[in-house]
């Protein structure tokens, strides 16, 4: 089981080495995945790598603590920040 990606807020990934369901939680119960909790990796049966993703909404600010989970693979976690946002139209500021 690789690092949750940070390369997109709001889309934890976690790469994977076989093709098992991948489990996202947050320990908070603060936030919402589509298409949900667990979802099937995109699997490579050439290269034996894959990632399995998903798009977090937090419902709440403060601590975050994102896990992902794979049979057999074991488990990887992230912590992450999550602030105030006012939304200003077409876009979000982010207050502390």
């Amino acid at each position: 089981m690789g690092i949750p990606s940070q390369r997109e807020i709001g889309r934890p990934g976690a790469v994977v080495s076989d093709y098992h369901l991948v489990l996202f939680r947050d320990t908070t119960g603060a936030a919402t995945f589509f298409p949900g909790t667990t979802v099937s990796p995109d699997f490579d049966a050439h290269t034996l790598k894959g990632q399995a993703t998903v798009s977090w909404t937090p419902t709440g600010a403060g601590w975050h603590h994102l896990i992902a989970e794979q049979y057999s693979n074991g488990s990887t976690a992230i912590d992450v920040l999550v602030g105030n946002g006012t939304n200003t139209g077409s876009a979000c500021i982010i207050l502390p």
